[in-house]
């Protein structure tokens, strides 16, 4: 069925594609803005400024209910919790939370069913996909709640600006294939007109197509753009290297990828106005978000992070990974997860005037940029993984302008019709002449510090020259 829905999205005619993206932009905009959405925008805005021991008196009462609650309502934690000896009462202070037993990627994967609150029927949440390339592609439960208070959090970082909406005239660059691959000219973009949104394509970023992205940009006049920093910033590179007078917007929203120093300074640059960038996930494990002044703040209401080296706290700025336990999701809640990304703490206090906690910096999701034969720059790439299930790891490779090598730690189950999916998936994206390669390994190899790298190119571009 999605791959009949995908054939008739390309061969339909703009007019009609933009139609089906305002659809689905519809459905989504009434997913998110409910009629508790100001409300909950307004307590959140209210709390990020709360005295921090009235935070942490919140954060423990809303531990101890999530604990009693996934005891009761969550066949996998009433199992856990009685093999390990947990009582429901087990949390009376927040270092509690290390009595129970840290979740894994592979665990969820196992366990999705019983992970399921049974309070929820089928018609009560919906079903998103991580990507595979950091690991284990997981299907993740969102209650049509935590869709809403999702979007409170992203909200709340759009109004640090001043006067902005999600709902204001925007552009995204993200990486759905929303314009079919082998379209030569303009328009590059497509349009939910529910939300204002003009959704940029990254498989047309060549520099042939740049003079046509930044006119449409001028013309638009967009409060804001939010995507992949590489691809925003393939966009400001280019303004900057051919002197063209900058765009001045409210601000620039990234997320999904780690946000770079150089690509930084050059959005600003090109843009005039400050980059806001957010840490989140598909499985709604943590939310972090910049303030106006830089400052990165862990979002305490949607759920605490702890920042572990061998299962114990790291000190302050020292490197941990992220052990999460989320509070906005009941249908599908998440006890000390541990997403796959390093961070580091810091006890610095922001001067913002928010206590929120803070962030010096998210250290797991860097991903090198690939770059097509025919000059396309792309960024992640990781969308491709997400209806993958036989498949445990995955790392691409550039080897060269024109061969690229997905490396496959496969699982029971995985066959020829999986690796079909995959080249078609590459070449959509890559086009068909580039070389791809399908290698089957027994693991990939970690960084000395542990790290997964999704992407390694060993293609020299202009883009990863910048320091």
């Amino acid at each position: 069925m999605r791959n009949l829905q995908e054939l008739i999205y390309s061969k339909s005619p703009v007019p009609i594609q933009n139609l089906i993206v305002s659809s689905y932009g519809n459905i989504l905009a009434r997913k998110k803005y409910t009629s508790h959405f100001k409300e909950t925008l307004q307590e959140i805005e209210k709390s990020e400024r709360f005295d921090k021991k009235v935070v942490d008196e919140l954060q423990l009462k809303q531990l101890r209910q999530l604990v009693k609650y996934a005891y009761e309502n969550v066949p996998y934690y009433n199992s856990k919790f009685k093999a390990n000896g947990i009582a429901p009462d087990v949390i009376q202070t927040i270092d509690d939370i290390k009595k129970i037993p840290i979740l894994t990627k592979e665990e969820i994967r196992a366990n999705s069913d019983k992970l399921i609150s049974s309070r929820y029927s089928r018609f009560g949440y919906d079903i998103h996909h991580t990507s595979g390339t950091t690991g284990t592609a997981l299907s993740i439960v969102w209650s049509k709640d935590a869709t809403m208070k999702e979007y409170a959090f992203v909200e709340r970082i759009r109004r640090r600006t001043g006067d902005l909406n999600s709902t204001k005239t925007h552009i995204t660059f993200g990486g759905r294939l929303i314009v079919p691959l082998d379209q030569k000219g303009p328009p590059f973009w497509r349009v939910n007109r529910s939300e204002n949104q003009y959704l940029f394509s990254m498989h047309h970023l060549k520099d042939k197509n740049l003079p046509c992205y930044i006119k449409k940009i001028r013309e638009l006049k967009p409060w804001y753009i939010e995507g992949y920093p590489s691809l925003v910033y393939v966009v400001a590179e280019y303004m900057i290297k051919n002197s063209e007078k900058p765009i001045p917007l409210k601000g620039i929203f990234t997320s999904s990828e780690t946000l770079l120093a150089y690509q930084r300074r050059s959005i600003e640059k090109a843009f005039h106005c400050k980059v806001f960038d957010r840490y989140g996930s598909t499985e709604l494990a943590a939310s972090m978000g910049e303030c106006e002044l830089g400052g990165l703040h862990i979002d305490s209401e949607y759920g605490i992070i702890e920042f572990l080296e061998n299962n114990e706290e790291v000190s302050q700025n020292e490197v941990g990974e992220m052990v999460c336990t989320n509070f906005i999701n009941p249908a599908f809640p998440l006890i000390r997860y541990k997403v796959g990304d390093i961070a580091k703490p810091t006890s610095d206090l922001c001067s913002c005037g928010r206590t929120l906690p803070l962030v010096k910096e998210v250290i797991g999701r860097i991903d090198d940029v690939l770059i097509t034969k025919n000059g396309a720059y792309l960024g992640r790439l990781d969308h491709i993984f997400k209806e993958t299930i036989h498949i445990k790891e995955s790392q691409i490779i550039q080897e060269s302008i024109d061969r690229v090598i997905v490396r496959i730690v496969p699982r029971i189950g995985y066959s020829n019709k999986d690796s079909s999916y995959l080249l078609d998936e590459f070449r959509k994206r890559l086009g068909d002449n580039m070389e791809i390669e399908i290698e089957f390994v027994n693991s990939i190899h970690r960084q000395n510090s542990g790290k997964f790298k999704a992407v390694i190119s060993k293609v020299k571009m202009p883009l990863n020259d910048r320091q």
